[in-house]
Protein backbone atom coordinates (compact mmCIF):
# COMPACT_ATOMS: atom_id res chain seq x y z
CA UNK A 1 0.00 0.00 0.00
CA UNK A 2 1.62 3.10 -1.15
CA UNK A 3 1.84 6.14 1.37
CA UNK A 4 -0.56 8.83 0.75
CA UNK A 5 -2.35 7.62 -1.66
CA UNK A 6 -6.11 6.82 -1.37
CA UNK A 7 -7.76 3.39 -1.22
CA UNK A 8 -10.75 1.53 -1.70
CA UNK A 9 -12.77 0.33 1.35
CA UNK A 10 -12.90 -3.67 1.57
CA UNK A 11 -16.02 -4.30 -1.50
CA UNK A 12 -15.11 -1.51 -3.92
CA UNK A 13 -12.97 -1.70 -6.61
CA UNK A 14 -9.22 -0.89 -7.39
CA UNK A 15 -11.07 2.26 -10.10
CA UNK A 16 -12.34 3.64 -6.88
CA UNK A 17 -9.55 4.28 -5.13
CA UNK A 18 -7.35 5.26 -8.62
CA UNK A 19 -10.52 7.21 -10.71
CA UNK A 20 -10.89 9.63 -7.96
CA UNK A 21 -12.74 9.29 -4.39
CA UNK A 22 -15.86 10.21 -4.77
CA UNK A 23 -17.11 7.42 -2.48
CA UNK A 24 -15.30 9.44 0.05
CA UNK A 25 -17.74 12.65 -0.34
CA UNK A 26 -20.77 10.64 -0.15
CA UNK A 27 -22.16 10.63 3.27
CA UNK A 28 -25.71 9.45 4.53
CA UNK A 29 -25.41 9.25 8.21
CA UNK A 30 -25.91 13.19 8.84
CA UNK A 31 -28.81 14.16 11.33
CA UNK A 32 -32.20 15.68 10.06
CA UNK A 33 -32.27 19.39 10.16
CA UNK A 34 -35.46 20.91 11.22
CA UNK A 35 -36.51 22.46 7.78
CA UNK A 36 -35.75 18.35 6.61
CA UNK A 37 -38.43 17.05 9.22
CA UNK A 38 -40.70 19.92 8.60
CA UNK A 39 -40.64 19.67 4.53
CA UNK A 40 -40.92 15.43 5.44
CA UNK A 41 -43.72 15.80 7.72
CA UNK A 42 -45.93 18.28 4.91
CA UNK A 43 -44.93 16.14 1.89
CA UNK A 44 -46.02 13.13 3.98
CA UNK A 45 -49.18 14.45 4.71
CA UNK A 46 -50.03 15.16 1.05
CA UNK A 47 -49.54 11.92 -0.05
CA UNK A 48 -46.01 11.75 -1.82
CA UNK A 49 -44.14 8.38 -2.16
CA UNK A 50 -41.24 8.37 0.29
CA UNK A 51 -38.85 8.28 -3.67
CA UNK A 52 -40.45 11.70 -4.06
CA UNK A 53 -39.97 13.23 -0.60
CA UNK A 54 -36.18 12.07 -0.58
CA UNK A 55 -35.62 13.65 -4.37
CA UNK A 56 -37.74 16.95 -3.23
CA UNK A 57 -35.37 17.09 0.12
CA UNK A 58 -32.30 16.94 -2.53
CA UNK A 59 -33.44 19.31 -4.36
CA UNK A 60 -34.62 22.13 -1.80
CA UNK A 61 -32.49 21.14 0.80
CA UNK A 62 -29.25 20.28 -0.99
CA UNK A 63 -28.87 17.15 1.28
CA UNK A 64 -28.80 13.58 0.22
CA UNK A 65 -31.75 11.74 1.72
CA UNK A 66 -32.55 7.50 0.02
CA UNK A 67 -36.00 6.06 -0.10
CA UNK A 68 -35.27 3.81 3.18
CA UNK A 69 -33.57 7.24 5.10
CA UNK A 70 -37.36 9.02 5.05
CA UNK A 71 -39.56 5.69 5.51
CA UNK A 72 -37.52 5.26 8.82
CA UNK A 73 -37.49 8.51 9.99
CA UNK A 74 -41.38 8.51 9.03
CA UNK A 75 -41.35 5.72 11.28
CA UNK A 76 -39.71 7.63 13.90
CA UNK A 77 -41.83 10.21 13.93
CA UNK A 78 -45.07 8.25 14.73
CA UNK A 79 -46.04 9.78 11.26
CA UNK A 80 -49.64 7.66 9.80
CA UNK A 81 -49.20 4.50 8.69
CA UNK A 82 -50.62 4.54 4.60
CA UNK A 83 -51.95 1.87 2.63
CA UNK A 84 -49.60 -0.01 0.52
CA UNK A 85 -49.72 1.14 -3.53
CA UNK A 86 -49.16 -2.93 -4.35
CA UNK A 87 -52.47 -4.38 -4.00
CA UNK A 88 -52.28 -7.90 -2.40
CA UNK A 89 -52.67 -11.04 -4.26
CA UNK A 90 -56.29 -12.72 -4.31
CA UNK A 91 -54.87 -15.92 -3.47
CA UNK A 92 -57.02 -19.10 -5.33
CA UNK A 93 -57.78 -22.34 -4.39
CA UNK A 94 -55.03 -24.66 -3.47
CA UNK A 95 -55.25 -28.83 -4.78
CA UNK A 96 -55.63 -29.24 -1.49
CA UNK A 97 -58.88 -27.38 -1.06
CA UNK A 98 -60.16 -28.90 -4.15
CA UNK A 99 -58.94 -32.27 -2.26
CA UNK A 100 -61.26 -31.91 0.64
CA UNK A 101 -64.17 -30.74 -1.64
CA UNK A 102 -63.48 -33.49 -3.76
CA UNK A 103 -63.88 -35.69 0.09
CA UNK A 104 -66.15 -33.65 1.94
CA UNK A 105 -68.41 -32.05 -0.18
CA UNK A 106 -70.79 -30.92 2.32
CA UNK A 107 -67.95 -29.08 4.69
CA UNK A 108 -69.63 -25.34 5.73
CA UNK A 109 -65.67 -24.25 5.53
CA UNK A 110 -65.48 -25.10 1.76
CA UNK A 111 -68.10 -23.16 0.27
CA UNK A 112 -67.71 -21.47 -3.40
CA UNK A 113 -69.16 -18.52 -2.37
CA UNK A 114 -66.35 -15.40 -1.75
Amino acid sequence: MARGRATAPAGRSANAAAGGARWLMQRFDEPWSAPEVLLLTKLWADGKSASQIAAEIKHTTGTRRSRNAVLGKAHRLDLPIRKSPIAPVRRGRSAKDYQRLLTHPNEDWLKWEK
